[in-house]
Formats: C-alpha cells, sequence, structure tokens
C-alpha cells in the first residue's frame, strides 16, 4: 500500500511537472530548457551566442533584453508553467507564465525575403510586435511589446512568386490561410519558403 501511495505521489507530481521550454528564432528548431537556472548558463551548454532575446508570457506580453542583461535571468518551472525570474532587471521582465523565449543570433543564416526586405525568424517576430515602453533599472534596459494590430503577411488574391527552399518557385495568387511560421521557418501549403516577391 505505501508503495501505491508513493508511485501515485510521483505520478501526479509529473502531471504538474513543466513541458520543456521552447526556444524560437534564429535557434535550431526543436531548441529547449528542460530545468531551472540562469538563462545566460543555459545558452552557454547550449553553444546559443545570443545578442538579445524576447521573453514572451502566454498572454503574449513580451520583454526585449540584450545580451548583458541575460545573467540576470532565471528561469523555474512551477506546476505546469515557467517563470521568469529577474529582480534585477525592469518589471517587465518577471514573466510568471512564459511561454517561449525567441533568441536572436546576428550570424545567423536563414531568412525571408519578402520583395527587397529580409527577416530571420528573431526579425519576424518583433515585426508582428508593438513597442509600449521603456523602461531601465540597475543599468539595465528593457522593452515590453503587446502584439502589434498586424495580422496578415499580404493581402489575400495578391499575384506573387514564391521560392521554395528546395530550389522551385511558383506564381501564384497569394492566400494568407496557406502561410504560416513555426517560430523557425516560413511555409506556403506546407512547404518551406525562402522568398515572396509582389507583382
Amino acid at each position: 500500500m505505501k508503495n501505491y501511495l508513493l508511485l501515485t505521489l510521483l505520478l501526479c507530481l509529473l502531471a504538474l511537472a513543466a513541458e520543456p521550454l521552447a526556444l524560437t528564432g534564429n535557434v535550431i528548431p526543436g531548441s529547449s530548457i528542460n530545468s531551472k537556472g540562469c538563462l545566460e548558463d543555459f545558452f552557454m551548454e547550449l553553444d546559443i551566442d545570443a545578442d538579445a532575446v524576447l521573453l514572451i508570457g502566454a498572454d503574449s506580453t513580451t520583454a526585449y533584453i540584450e545580451r548583458s542583461a541575460l545573467k540576470m535571468v532565471f528561469l523555474h518551472p512551477s506546476d505546469n508553467s515557467w517563470l521568469a525570474i529577474a529582480p534585477s532587471l525592469p518589471p517587465v521582465c518577471n514573466i510568471k507564465n512564459l511561454s517561449e523565449i525567441c533568441v536572436f543570433q546576428s550570424f545567423w543564416q536563414k531568412s525571408l525575403t519578402i520583395n527587397a526586405t529580409n527577416y530571420s525568424p528573431f526579425t519576424w517576430k518583433l515585426a508582428y510586435l508593438t513597442n509600449t515602453a521603456n523602461s531601465e533599472k540597475n543599468g539595465f534596459h528593457a522593452i515590453k511589446y503587446l502584439p502589434s494590430s498586424a495580422k496578415d503577411v499580404l493581402p489575400d488574391a495578391q499575384e506573387v512568386i514564391i521560392s521554395f527552399q528546395d530550389g522551385s518557385s511558383e506564381t501564384l495568387v497569394f492566400q494568407n490561410s496557406d502561410f504560416y511560421f513555426d517560430g523557425y521557418d516560413w511555409y506556403y501549403q506546407k512547404k518551406p519558403i525562402r522568398k515572396i516577391e509582389i507583382y
């Protein structure tokens, strides 16, 4: 009976454990953090040379911080979510229900070009946010972002040429319902793309 109770308790604790915390943006797809600790230390372990990050909450509240502040962010799993604890940084960096960390590495090669504008996965994510406040604490700066009102990549029914990552291209009438971004890559009709040219 005692073993049964211990097993039940263990299963309950595992059920409440947080899922791995997703790293998106200019990183290898599937990168994640699985245990508590300092953000800078995790990046060193994962060989990520982050210049900046977006700490993104489940409510879409986002904090932008640069490299110098990474050592001040501590991640902690709590129940079935993650906490970003940063008492030395501006309050926006303390996020109770952290859903992902979007990483900027300046050397990243993967991009999407729309006409003459290039986007990395990080800058794509940033393009859909609006700066709502700048703050400073202890010499560290942070920017608070919220989702922007812009929803669509391009107007539907616009004629475009899409270049796919496999080297093929297609002229078609663009539909936003066929386009998506998974945090690392862009897709049209489930095929990875690298360029959109608007007629």
